[in-house]
């Protein structure tokens, strides 16, 4: 067995799998997860060929090839009252089964044709103990009436895990519950014998052998094969009589692990048949928490071995880690880089891709975060090479004791040698090449060298490190300066390439008795003069003089002349390089003591946060604050008492302060708001008896909804950060859904208070009528104002405004996305290449810098098209303002009118006419359409309330 494909697509975990096809070569399979979402996968090339998702939650899924009908069809059964037939290709609901006595949920079925009949039989079991039989025809449709049980009976047995009819004579059913499991008589459903779980685990699941034996496997992954007593196999003439003391079920077999390793959790097992050149052969598959998965031999097994109990390992055992184990070359790592092969690797714990800044950044066990280059890291992913590091050459104008010095770059003392994984300088060394040892060692760099730059003058050997920080050391006494940061980094770095000291001041005299290696002085005169430095101006004259003195009376033509050009060697030999394959430059953060659980890009999630800003969380109960570029711990956040667990970035549409903060959530149930720009927590909501599941948000009542796994619902107020109140049941239930609304709910009065922000609600004709169908005056005045200030706002900008399309994103050419399988797995990455957006990107650049006319003689546009965009220009810039006036002109005679209405139905409220009133009053709430032109391109509908007047009709 070797890994196929890697099928990714669910957003939660996956609940069920069955295959697609009649055909057994037919590469097709269906799946299901938690959250209600089905997929149909081709195994050839990974893909998903259709999705839907459904509001039911399924736990099983049986795929049965039906009477009259070509294809196979998956009965499903879950978290709801009913049994669905579903279309394996389309995802269609095709028809679904009913109860009508006792109606529940469906905890296990088990679909079968009899032997003497052409229809199929329905057999399944309530969670309640309710068993029910159906039978189809083969003509059932969403059109037919709805289809209920046939017959049903209730049983003593509880949340059964799985339902088997008896394949062989379909005379006997395995009932599977997690304390014990029966067998029943399919002709009245009478219990012909029980098997309780060993002492520790839970049955799981199971299947008829033969007639005489059944094979149960359990919660430990262990499978258990039981001989039948004489009562409850069909073929005996004892069958269904009375149970005997001494005659009961025989365990004679186990199919288990040798090394018998607990699990963390319950594996994976199902029993299959498979055709192998002819021969049926029978297996027992399961895959545990580990990624183990194993097969046993369920034929060599099932004949009993008199007065033993053997326990038969499993013949196949493969998983990711033994595929990539085999693989040859070894693939490389992500930071094998900074692992030393004598050691143990540190575990990565979490990950997250920066698209803009083309940066994987990784969290790791020790608490380290690493930052490197997610194309070059791609690059050693898929390709094969050495990596070697470079050296870094020295410089020529060294004082008298380091001009005879060797500077060379380790990652490691130099008494150890360097080993062939780390690769990254973070040591600079001079070594005397008379002397016979090592001068100065600077060893305090946190991050790689990546150049080495000279002050001779100032005795400064200058260190510039990956994350932009600059070391300043002393060469002769090795003393460490300053350290440097940002645009004074660079500053000095730059100072360091011109030939003489910087424009500081005072260290240009000091070179003054080395002239042959200083320039021309005049150039010294007027760098001074630009920059008003009278030190240097001063410096630079007296070298002027002493030159011009000096070389006169050597009689030569003095330094001030040219210098004589030296000779060019014939020959010269220079090494390159096409494709280096050096590892790539890292950056690492140390701010947390343990695991590094989650990490969260705010800036990539809303633009409105600091595009430096990294937030980390890890398992010493604290939230780090980063800046990107310069790798500083901004700030600690402490107020959890538990590991951090998930980050989350509040709506864009809450209030000015909640919108600078991010949401943390530790495994003490506590959530906080913390905002990066002050520096402090806003909100601690730590009030919560359950583990946290999931936090949804009410920007315009201020609200932020936590649910807990109870099921209960705690509704917060973000900025005073006072508990609301605490919701349970039914009403916990819509809270949460009305708070998956982009906009506010339909109770009304809540629509007005996110008209500050228009992006991100929906186009304000849908409001108005939601309002006019509520009879909500205050969401359809909301509304209203809504798209009068829209359609302002975006003509002010000069655009299409906010009423428009929304331009599509680009899609991006290369994802990173990490993945595990559980908990205490390393964290493992999936690559996805989109090469549609590749090309797309490509193009888009190469077409931007071309003018209409190359784009039309290279046949891409032609001229109708240009026509077309030269129409499509708005003629007037004046026009989308006289518009918005005459709307406002139209709204404010609405809004008076209206005022007339009420005081008119004020007056009238004593007579008898209240039908013509509240007639009025009800035709007072009716719209029609205006038709507005939007800058000359475009014809788009806006709705203003209508007001009548007696007969008259007035239209705006």
């Amino acid at each position: 067995m070797t890994p196929r494909c890697l099928l990714v697509g669910h957003t939660a975990p996956v609940t069920c799998l069955s295959r697609a096809s009649i055909i057994q070569d037919n590469n097709y399979i269906v799946s299901s997860s938690e959250a209600g979402e089905m997929c149909t996968w081709d195994l050839v090339d990974g893909k998903c060929r259709e999705s839907v998702k459904l509001t039911q939650i399924h736990t099983n899924i049986q795929a049965y090839h039906m009477c009259n009908s070509e294809d196979l069809r998956l009965f499903c059964n879950g978290y709801y009252a009913e049994i669905l037939i579903m279309d394996p290709f389309s995802l269609e609901i095709l028809f679904c089964l009913s109860s009508k006595m006792n109606p529940d949920w469906i905890s296990a079925l088990h679909v079968l044709r009899p032997s003497s009949r052409k229809d199929d039989v329905v057999l399944a079991i309530s969670i309640t103990g309710t068993v029910k039989v159906w039978s189809l025809l083969g003509h059932e449709n969403k059109q037919s009436e709805p289809i209920y049980e046939n017959e049903s009976k209730q049983i003593r047995c509880l949340n059964a895990l799985s339902l088997n009819c008896c394949a062989y004579n379909q005379r006997t059913v395995l009932v599977v519950c997690a304390k014990y499991c029966q067998i029943y008589d399919a002709g009245d459903f009478s219990v012909l014998c029980s098997i309780q779980a060993p002492a520790g685990e839970r049955w799981m699941s199971g299947d008829f052998l033969a007639t005489d034996r059944v094979l149960v496997w359990s919660t430990e992954g262990k499978g258990y094969m039981y001989k039948l007593p004489a009562n409850s196999v069909p073929d005996h003439k004892g069958f269904h009589g009375p149970t005997v003391e001494h005659d009961s079920p025989v365990l004679f077999s186990i199919l288990a692990h040798p090394d018998n390793k607990l699990l963390s959790c319950p594996p994976a097992m199902r029993f299959v048949t498979t055709s192998v050149g002819g021969k049926q052969r029978r297996l027992l598959l399961r895959g545990d928490s580990a990624g183990v998965v194993s097969l046993w031999n369920v034929d060599q097994a099932v004949t009993p071995v008199l007065n033993q109990l053997p326990s038969h390992a499993p013949i196949v055992m493969t998983s990711l880690d033994m595929a990539w184990e085999e693989m040859n070359p070894s693939p490389v790592g992500i930071l094998d880089q900074l692992s030393h092969p004598d050691e143990q690797e540190i575990k990565l714990t979490a990950s997250i891709y920066l698209l803009a800044a083309n940066r994987l950044v990784v969290g790791r066990e020790d608490g380290s975060i690493v930052i490197v280059n997610a194309t070059h890291t791609v690059q050693l992913q898929l390709l094969h090479g050495g990596h070697q590091q470079l050296d870094v050459p020295s410089p020529r104008n060294l004082n008298n004791n380091t001009t005879d010095a060797l500077v060379s770059t380790s990652s490691t003392s130099p008494a150890q040698p360097a080993p062939p994984a780390l690769k990254t300088p973070l040591r600079a060394q001079a070594h005397s090449l008379t002397e016979r040892k090592c001068v100065t060692l600077a060893s305090r760099h946190l991050f790689p060298v990546v150049s080495i730059k000279w002050r001779p003058a100032d005795d400064f050997m200058v260190v510039a490190c990956s994350d932009g920080t600059v070391y300043v050391w002393q060469m002769e006494t090795g003393h460490l300066d300053r350290v440097l940061h940002g645009m004074i980094a660079e500053e000095v770095l730059s100072a360091c390439d011109e030939t003489v000291a910087d424009d500081l001041g005072g260290s240009l005299a000091a070179g003054a008795g080395d002239l042959q290696g200083l320039a021309n002085p005049a150039v010294h005169f007027f760098r001074g003069l630009r920059h008003r430095n009278l030190t240097a101006m001063r410096a630079a004259t007296a070298r002027g003089l002493a030159a011009l003195s000096g070389g006169h009376g050597a009689g030569g033509a003095g330094p001030l002349a040219e210098p004589a050009r030296a000779r060019r060697a014939p020959l010269t030999v220079q090494g390159f390089r096409s494709n280096p394959t050096d590892w790539p430059p890292h950056q690492l953060l140390l701010g947390h003591n343990g695991r590094v659980n989650c990490l969260l890009y705010p800036h990539h999630i809303h633009h409105r946060y600091d595009r430096s800003h990294l937030v980390s969380g890890g398992i010493d109960f604290a939230v780090c604050l980063w800046d990107l570029f310069s790798g500083a711990l901004l700030h600690r956040f402490c107020v959890h008492a538990g590991e951090i667990t998930q980050l989350i970035v509040p709506p864009h549409n809450c209030s000015t302060r909640i919108q600078k903060c991010i949401c943390s959530v530790a495994s003490d149930h506590s959530v906080t708001l913390l905002s990066l720009t002050e520096r402090k927590c806003v909100t601690l909501a730590s009030r919560h008896l359950f583990p946290v599941v999931s936090i949804k948000w009410r920007p315009a009542d201020d609200f932020m909804v936590v649910a807990c796994s109870d099921g209960t619902v705690y509704v917060w107020q973000m900025e005073t950060g006072h508990l609301d109140r605490v919701l349970h049941g039914m009403i916990a239930e819509e809270v949460l859904s009305a708070c998956d609304e982009t906009v506010a709910d339909d109770l009304g009065g809540s629509l007005a208070a996110g008209a500050g922000d228009l992006q991100g609600l929906a186009n304000p004709a849908v409001h108005f009528f939601r309002g006019l169908r509520h009879r909500n005056l205050t969401a359809m005045r909301a509304a209203t104002a809504r798209g009068l200030a829209a359609l302002s706002g975006g003509h002010g900008a000069g655009g299409a405004g906010p009423l428009a399309e929304p331009a599509r994103a680009r899609r991006a050419p290369l994802t990173v996305q990490g993945f595990r399988s559980n908990p205490t797995d390393p964290e493992s990455h999936i690559l996805f290449f989109d090469i549609e957006g590749l090309i797309v990107e490509l193009l888009s650049e190469e077409y931007s810098a071309m003018s209409p006319a190359s784009l039309e003689a290279a046949g891409l546009i032609t001229s109708e098209y240009m026509k077309v965009a030269a129409l499509t220009q708005s003629a007037s810039p004046d026009a989308a303002k006289r518009i918005s006036g005459i709307l406002a002109k139209m709204k404010e005679g609405a809004e008076t009118m209206q005022t007339k209405l009420q005081a008119k139905a004020e007056q009238l409220k004593g007579g008898s006419d209240h039908k013509g009133i509240n007639r009025l009053q009800k035709l007072s709430q009716n719209a029609y359409p205006v038709y507005e032109m939007q800058s000359l391109q475009a014809f788009r509908i806006q709705w203003l309330p209508v007001m009548w007047q007696s007969s008259h009709v007035i239209l705006h």
